[in-house]
């Protein structure tokens, strides 16, 4: 049941802040137009529910040539890629704002499982087995509140198979107050050295 009432409220959320952010969207998008090579919007595919592919989009905070199919955890020098207002977007995770849209469509919910890329085979695996890929991913989870960047794929996994079988209203409400704390303090994110560009 709660499920449906979830999905309602994702709808709702979703169209509310996409209409009051939209100046700021506009403003991101201009600026990344102007200052930043390619496209001002970034799209990827992973994995969705179920392990359905779907495309997550963001903003573009990396230069056009940056490695597409791996998890940034994983490139030998990530901050090599990353513009100088791309460091500005991670930094208040404003580049995860185009993924309203992802919720909207219904490929992803604001709590949930973070979607990560296909290549992520062990992690995905480790979803599946443990019943994680049955709810919709999110743009924030449990994860995200111990440590982000920093959490290693046994506590991931057991990060996202607590919520798929926990969720509920309260839980959900917690991770979002708690996802405001993180961002604004920066906990768990690693540190990055912007590239101008």
């Amino acid at each position: 049941m709660y499920g449906y009432v979830k999905r309602a409220m994702d709808i709702l959320f979703a169209l509310v802040l996409l209409l009051v952010l939209s100046p700021l969207l506009l403003i991101l998008m201009l600026v990344l137009t102007v200052t930043t090579r390619g496209k001002p919007f970034f799209k990827q595919q992973r994995a969705g529910r179920f392990g359905k592919p779907f495309y997550i989009y963001k903003f573009r905070s990396m230069v056009v040539d940056a490695p597409p199919h791996m998890p940034t955890s994983d490139f030998e020098n990530a901050n090599h890629y990353i513009t100088k207002f791309g460091h500005f977007l991670r930094k208040f995770s404003l580049d995860e704002l185009p993924q309203l849209w992802n919720v909207l469509k219904g490929e992803m919910s604001f709590i949930g499982p973070r979607p990560v890329i296909l290549a992520e085979a062990e992690l995905l695996r480790e979803r599946q087995k443990r019943g994680a890929d049955k709810v919709r991913p999110g743009i924030t989870g449990i994860a995200q509140l111990h440590g982000r960047d920093l959490v290693d794929l046994e506590h991931k996994t057991r990060y996202d198979a607590y919520y798929a079988s926990h969720r509920g209203f309260l839980l959900d409400t917690r991770v979002f107050f708690s996802t405001i704390w993180c961002v604004l303090t920066r906990r768990g994110v690693k540190d990055e050295t912007p590239k101008n560009q």
